[in-house]
């Protein structure tokens, strides 16, 4: 069931005063159990919270996160789906998609900023990563920050000018969804399909505050949606609160990397070859590759220089490395944690 809207505004003022009732609920409860609950669900912190993963490894999960995840489209589809599936895509369409993450992913784990913070014990999703450079993943992305999604609900993208423009006014409705984090916790192999995405070395998943919900081809996101009137004073307001987009995609060189990947046709052997050997593919490397007119070759095209690995070590201990660990805060437990009973962990 959704609700409406006359404009982004009025979304945003009902999700202001349901924050303020939560806060109103807080006050009327003793003080040590309002602090579990502040703690538990309702930080809304600026820093990012050192969470406990699955693995074992510490995740940086943005620490504004109350009950709820969000997410915005400019107009309402027949389907909420991950990228990967959409457009009924063939074998050899899910093939290029895997081809080219995981040859991202690979070139990337040499990166020094990403090696340094791995080594220390900190949660890289790599699958987030991608989504997050324009690779097609089985993710689907979601927010914690209302502000966020709305920005994402009221501008769309720009293939020609390669950049979010506002909607303006359209006879399309926009969608505000909401969902209850909880209800992608867990799915039937006690495993979570709601993953924190957060900080990371480069700036994408933490300006926008990053989730992502991984679904299955055929099955569709759940949620509330707020539909409302989209209108030229609410999108350009909400285009120019992020700066026309820049602080939600800030340049860094990881972009020049995977538009580089994402349009190149040249992979490497052993990228094809797990592919194949871990993902649902029945045929060799070649039977896919032949069809789509690609070439596989020993070793990667994409891979950093070695002038290009200094510099980034370079600029990593110079300022990168401190600017990631002013971001984080103290440990708190977070809703986000898929059992609620993990020990957060703090980093040293």
């Amino acid at each position: 069931m959704a609700t409406y809207y006359s404009d982004i505004f009025e979304v945003l003022r009902q999700l202001e005063k349901e924050r303020e009732n939560r806060q109103k609920f807080l006050k009327k409860i003793p003080d040590v159990r309002a602090q579990l609950y502040r703690n538990l669900v309702f930080p809304e912190l600026e820093t990012f919270i050192p969470i406990e993963w699955i693995d074992g490894s510490t995740i940086l999960t943005p620490g504004n996160q109350t009950l709820f995840l969000y997410r915005g489209q400019v107009q309402e589809f027949p389907t909420c789906i991950p990228n990967i599936y959409r457009g009924d895509p063939t074998i050899y369409d899910l093939f290029e998609a895997r081809l080219k993450q995981r040859e991202f992913e690979k070139v990337i784990q040499k990166h020094p900023a990403i090696y340094d913070i791995s080594s220390s014990g900190i949660h890289i999703s790599f699958t987030g990563l991608a989504q997050h450079y324009g690779f097609r993943t089985e993710f689907l992305d979601v927010t914690s920050d209302p502000l966020v999604a709305a920005f994402f609900a009221v501008c769309c993208y720009s293939a020609s000018e390669e950049k979010y423009l506002p909607v303006g006014e359209q006879k399309e409705q926009g969608v505000f969804m909401k969902t209850l984090s909880s209800v992608y916790t867990m799915n039937p192999m006690n495993v979570p399909k709601l993953q924190p995405i957060g900080l990371h070395p480069f700036p994408r998943p933490g300006n926008q505050k990053a989730y992502a919900v991984q679904l299955e081809c055929g099955e569709n996101y759940s949620a509330h949606k707020m539909l409302f009137h989209q209108t030229k004073e609410g999108s350009e307001y909400i285009y120019d609160l992020f700066e026309g987009g820049t602080k939600l995609f800030p340049s860094d060189p990881l972009k020049e990397k995977a538009d580089e990947i994402l349009g190149g046709r040249v992979f490497s052997r052993e990228v094809a070859d797990i592919i194949c050997a871990q993902d649902d593919f029945s045929e060799q490397p070649d039977f896919y590759v032949e069809e789509l007119g690609f070439e596989i070759t020993d070793s990667s095209p994409y891979e950093f220089t070695a002038e290009e690995l200094n510099q980034f070590q370079k600029e990593w201990e110079k300022e990168g490395k401190a600017n990631f660990k002013k971001q984080i805060g103290p440990t708190y437990l977070t809703y986000s944690n898929p059992s609620l009973q993990r020990t957060a962990t703090s980093l040293k």
